[in-house]
């Protein structure tokens, strides 16, 4: 009887004691991942010199002119992990260029791009063709920055792009002549000019006393007749 009422005891002891840690066990479960919402863009101007979409045009990389055409290139990425829906994509071109094409007008004249849908590591992009105006800069010199923006809700990213414009550049420069070649090769075809005469001379001397009786050029009868 003791023996029984012994391991009675001792398996309600251990019955107990699971059920009292069992609880402590479910707080060290993983947590549910919060999802995260994020957006980027990505603003770039073409380069005609090299050909190639850059972040930022300097002075000393490329100088566009007046009435030149200018491009750039807007990518979108959903950098989060779920869905982004109904984005916004603005361009806000500065007052030295006029718009071309791409995207559509908003309200306040300025490009407007759409995207119904990104999903996750989705990129999706536009290009924006510009022009610059004539009358773009009253000074030699300007670079101006365009600013896109994407949007959706209260998830908002912008990104700039710089380039530059020089109205000096556009100016025609007239042809200059092509002077007269100075140097050796200028003197001596002086020479060469000299040198008949001195042939003559020279021919006329023996042919005055080797050919006698045979009939003379003109300029050796001149010669002749100074003699006599």
């Amino acid at each position: 009887m003791k023996n029984t009422s012994f391991a009675v005891i001792g398996t309600s002891l251990t019955l107990i004691s699971f059920l009292a840690v069992s609880p402590v066990f479910a707080q060290y479960l993983p947590p549910t991942p919060t999802p995260t919402f994020n957006i980027s863009i990505n603003k770039t101007i073409f380069n005609p010199q090299t050909q190639q979409f850059v972040d930022n045009l300097t002075q000393n990389q490329f100088s566009f002119i007046p009435d030149q055409t200018v491009d750039f290139r807007i990518e979108v990425k959903n950098t989060g992990d779920v869905d982004l829906n109904s984005i916004d994509v603005t361009d806000q071109l500065p007052s030295q260029l006029d718009f071309v094409s791409g995207g559509t007008l908003d309200k306040g004249g300025q490009p407007h791009f759409s995207i119904d849908k990104l999903a996750p590591s989705q990129t999706q992009s536009f290009l924006l063709k510009t022009k610059i105006r004539v009358d773009a800069s009253a000074s030699s010199v300007i670079c101006p920055v365009n600013l896109a923006k994407a949007q959706t809700g209260a998830l908002m990213d912008q990104d700039t792009s710089t380039f530059c414009i020089n109205r000096n550049i556009n100016k025609k420069v007239a042809p200059v002549e092509e002077l007269p070649k100075t140097g050796l090769p200028l003197a001596a075809w002086s020479l060469v000019g000299f040198l008949p005469a001195g042939f003559g001379l020279k021919r006329f001397s023996k042919t005055n006393k080797e050919n006698e009786g045979k009939p003379l050029h003109i300029w050796q009868r001149r010669e002749f007749e100074k003699e006599s």
